[in-house]
């Protein structure tokens, strides 16, 4: 992972992938970044085969979440992500892991609620300085060694990955925060993988139980999630993580098959 930390070390970090209303851009504190994304490298490569030996649970908020019995889970490495404060199933079933990748404002109030639960946290935010401003969080909370961020533009988790698993190509910037928690699942070590809230569809969750996800109607870009380019990359990149799986012997449980209409053991 050598090459990885050099990266880091010489990037040039004022590079955005969209740049749109940046006005802070200028303002930008590279060194205080790039010391934070090396912290973030070096938390990732603590975590690396630190579950092996046990079983995940990786939790997506469809509907079929509040389906899953949380007795045969207690003992999983459980794994969630975005607004999972926000579901009462979580209530007394507290994630050891959150992930996400996504703005700010999308982020900041579930993060606050990782930093205080003390829930380690893998995130990603494609433009630095609303990152950065996560990341202050974190700091004045005194909790920056919860958090392993990963720079967005060259995929630097998906790369390690890949390297992990021997892969030529890493998965790619995903469009489910389900497949990034799959494969953090991987990076674990995690023996088994099963995976619950995995619908595939927010349409017809909101037909079939008036809600959009598990217990609770959230904004979700349906138009966008749906089309046929955004599902093909969801499957794509699942299939590129259940090859890594299969060649190691891990299984991934599809517990939310019934309805995703995927099969039951993914493969």
């Amino acid at each position: 992972m050598h090459n990885f930390r050099q990266y880091i070390e010489g990037v040039n970090l004022r590079t955005l992938i969209d740049n749109s209303g940046d006005t802070l851009l200028q303002e930008l504190d590279v060194s205080k970044i790039r010391s934070h994304f090396i912290g973030g490298f070096d938390k990732l490569l603590s975590l690396e085969d630190s579950c092996k030996g046990k079983k995940a649970i990786v939790m997506g908020h469809g509907p079929t979440l509040i389906q899953t019995n949380k007795e045969d889970y207690r003992e999983h490495v459980k794994i969630t992500c975005n607004d999972f404060h926000k579901i009462g199933f979580f209530d007394d079933f507290i994630p050891d892991f959150w992930c996400a990748a996504n703005s700010y404002d999308a982020l900041k109030e579930p993060f606050e609620v990782c930093m205080d639960k003390d829930i380690d946290v893998l995130i990603s935010v494609p433009r630095k300085y609303e990152f950065i401003k996560l990341l202050n969080i974190a700091e004045e909370k005194e909790k920056m060694n919860l958090v392993s961020p990963w720079l967005w533009e060259i995929r630097m988790f998906q790369l390690m990955l890949a390297k992990k698993y021997k892969c030529t190509q890493p998965y790619s910037h995903c469009n489910t925060v389900t497949n990034h928690m799959i494969a953090f699942a991987l990076w674990l070590g995690c023996d088994s993988i099963d995976v619950t809230g995995f619908d595939m569809s927010y349409t017809k969750a909101l037909e079939k139980t008036g809600n959009s996800h598990a217990g609770v109607d959230l904004p979700a870009d349906i138009s966008g999630f749906e089309s046929d380019a955004q599902q093909n990359q969801i499957l794509g990149d699942l299939r590129y993580l259940c090859e890594i799986a299969s060649g190691f012997d891990i299984v991934i449980n599809n517990l939310s098959y019934e309805v995703n209409g995927l099969s039951k053991v993914l493969s």
